[in-house]
């Protein structure tokens, strides 16, 4: 058992914790202070509550639903927080806060899933253009989401319920005047996925969504013949995902058929999410062999690739917004993912081209 196993099992915060706490402290002064040692407060609370319920003999369901509770009142009062918490504060934040309480990162991030629509809507009504305050918080709330999900490892159920109900929502708030804080959120959710390995999730849930958008912007009702990502003219959000988003918190929020995303900020997303898949596989092939994951951002950037070429030669032909786009967004991120794939094959339904620089 290693150092940090030990100290967390008896209860103490690991000395690396207790650092970055106090840097969190001189940050944002006694607030943060207070608020963190509410949650120490809590600790020995927990503990009790769940010496009770162990020694009433409880059912898992009344475990599980105490563990909710206790994750709802956490997440409430972080959610006050996160106007003080710096977004780089915040990882260290949540680890305090799980070792002490002892709760699963999945109750937590099930718990900011569940109230982040309240708390987005409360950001609109207050104002259209964001200030600095809601921008911090923004990027305070995105953090925590991000560590959640590296801290719950390839979990691709909660990544597809964060992109779905999270991310795209903010994308839609966001698009219009905040493209830096957009493309930053964009940088730390590709982390998320670089270190679960979760390219399938970005190639069934946010890629095609994407493109889709830049389809209809020239007319396209549905993905060419010879695009690898498939995509149509039907809503976003279909069967599984009925059932796991509530109308009454997210109706508002989602992207509809109706409602895309603007072709500049499709563009923005989709060379920011290259760039990652870009600078995954350079990292990985730099400092050790071609493994698993570098091979499985390889056969996402390929696929990538030849769906932006396909887009890119539409757009030239189309509007000067859309040559714009093409050569501001996909044109240079093409030439740079072409420095590393100069020449590489594709199946497309079973159909094998090539493609070369």
């Amino acid at each position: 058992m290693s150092q940090d196993e030990a100290l967390a099992g008896s209860g103490t915060v690991p000395t690396m914790v207790i650092t970055s706490r106090r840097a969190l402290f001189e940050w944002v002064g006694r607030g943060g202070l207070e608020c963190v040692r509410g949650f120490k407060r809590k600790k020995s609370e927990s503990k009790l509550i769940t010496e009770s319920l162990i020694g009433c003999n409880h059912t898992m369901p009344e475990l599980e639903s105490e563990a909710a509770s206790m994750a709802s009142l956490v997440v409430a009062s972080l959610s006050r927080s996160f106007h003080q918490v710096p977004p780089s504060a915040v990882p260290a934040t949540l680890d305090c806060i799980l070792a002490s309480t002892g709760l699963p990162p999945l109750s937590l991030f099930t718990s900011f899933l569940d109230d982040f629509p309240r708390l987005l809507k409360d950001i609109i009504r207050e104002d259209e253009n964001l200030n600095s305050e809601q921008c911090l918080y923004l990027l305070s709330l995105s953090s925590a989401f991000c560590h959640l999900l590296k801290k719950m490892g390839a979990d691709c159920d909660a990544l597809q319920s964060f992109m779905y109900r999270c991310f795209l929502p903010l994308v839609v708030v966001l698009q219009a005047s905040q493209h830096d804080l957009l493309n930053q959120i964009t940088e730390w959710f590709m982390d998320v996925v670089v270190e679960t390995r979760a390219w399938g999730a970005l190639e069934v849930a946010l890629v095609p969504n994407f493109l889709r958008s830049v389809g209809f912007s020239i007319g396209m009702l549905r993905s060419g013949d010879l695009d690898f990502y498939e995509w149509s003219s039907k809503p976003f959000f279909q069967g599984s995902y009925d059932v796991i988003i509530d109308p009454l918190k997210d109706k508002e929020l989602l992207p509809s058929s109706s409602s895309t995303f603007s072709l500049r900020t499709s563009c923005n997303v989709l060379s920011v999410v290259m760039e990652g898949a870009l600078q995954c596989v350079q990292t990985h092939t730099l400092f050790k062999p071609a493994g698993e994951e570098c091979c499985l951002a390889i056969n996402f950037i390929k696929t990538l690739i030849w769906d932006l070429c396909n887009m890119t030669e539409r757009m030239l032909l189309h509007s000067p917004d859309h040559r714009s786009c093409a050569v501001g967004f996909f044109l240079p991120i093409l030439h740079k993912a072409f420095l590393a794939n100069r020449k590489f094959e594709i199946s497309i339904r079973g159909q094998r081209y090539e493609i070369s620089r």
